[in-house]
């Protein structure tokens, strides 16, 4: 009961961070310190945790520096779901934490998000010029290079819940039933739970002996792994709109082609159909046609291209989402910024 009035106590008073008041307090002193004796153009926070924003907009008053946020996430991962119902509880605190970002964002020059779909939303609480930076990928696509030695289709990092893996599962067994070629599946950097779920589900289709784990290994060795095997297997999360992980675009800058199953409708789908990197599949007719039809392009050429579209492919780069950030920021601080936004 009194953790419960103290919640609210704190909400009701913009302290969403109270847990870790400490450290909030921290950080103002030595932020503080530094801004008493440097001088800076522009500053910009990132959410989380929600002390940033404020700090900024503190200062920001203070010292009369103009400041940009930006957003990696929502203060709820659910948040972007319709299907989602929050509890009566949860939507009184997400009404506080609006009023406060609304507050906080008055002095604002303009905020930053992970994806569009994020932008228009937070549009929808500041009254401010927000653009979408991606996550991007590093460097250049390789040329097409020699795959592993057995067909492989690769998925890499955790299977979130939301991630339906059945139609995969489903498509894998027709492909058995029908071609009768070996093939693997290899879960890269899969979790306990999610080894359970992947060993349940592949034995429930007859196709246990595809599947197979390996343990995490560091970016730039998994970039590598991404590049020799013969697909990449990404299964979207369905019913968050506008969400994209770091790990689409690591695949898209692998150079390898992509299987993505099931479509979600949304920007995943869209961002594979526009570079033509890949497929966006359903049935267990379509991912079982698709394997074999690269499966097939594998063993007459000895690999699987994918040159995608190479103009499109380049906007989701690294390189060209520093441009964007770096031009949304030049026209924040000219005096002129928001007639050219």
């Amino acid at each position: 009961m009194i953790s419960t009035i103290l919640t609210w106590k704190n909400y009701r008073s913009g302290h969403f961070d109270w847990h870790i008041k400490g450290h909030e307090e921290a950080m103002y002193a030595g932020l503080n310190e530094i801004l008493e004796s440097e001088t800076f153009d522009m500053m910009m926070g990132i959410f989380s945790p929600h002390f940033h924003f404020k700090h900024c907009a503190q200062f920001s008053a203070k010292f009369q520096i103009p400041f940009v946020m930006d957003f990696r996430d929502l203060w709820h991962n659910q948040t972007m779901n319709p299907n989602h119902e929050f509890p009566l509880r949860q939507r009184k605190q997400h009404k506080w934490i609006q009023h406060y970002w609304k507050t906080w964002s008055e002095n604002m020059s303009g905020f930053i998000s992970v994806a569009p779909a994020f932008v228009d939303y937070l549009s929808t609480l500041f009254e401010k010029p927000g653009i979408s930076i991606l996550n991007g990928f590093d460097g250049e696509r390789p040329d097409p290079i020699e795959k592993f030695a057995r067909f492989t289709i690769g998925h890499f990092g955790r299977l979130l819940p939301g991630k339906e893996i059945g139609p995969l599962m489903a498509g894998l067994a027709k492909f058995k039933n029908d071609h009768r070629r070996p093939i693997n599946l290899v879960f890269y950097a899969a979790d306990d739970e999610l080894q359970d779920r992947v060993i349940a589900m592949a034995t429930q289709f007859g196709i246990a002996k595809m599947v197979s784990f390996q343990p995490k290994v560091p970016r730039k060795e998994a970039v590598r792994l991404m590049g020799l095997c013969h697909l990449l297997y990404y299964p979207p999360i369905i019913g968050h709109k506008g969400m994209y992980s770091a790990k689409i675009f690591d695949y898209l800058g692998s150079g390898s082609r992509l299987l993505i199953c099931p479509d979600d409708g949304d920007v995943v789908a869209n961002l594979v159909t526009d570079t033509a990197t890949g497929e966006v599949l359903t049935t267990p007719m379509q991912v079982s046609n698709f394997i074999h039809r690269s499966y097939i392009e594998w063993e007459d050429t000895g690999t699987v291209c994918c040159p995608g579209d190479p103009t499109a492919i380049f906007e989701f780069s690294r390189r060209e989402q520093v441009r964007k950030l770096a031009d949304f920021l030049s026209k924040l601080a000219s005096p002129s910024s928001h007639q050219n936004l």
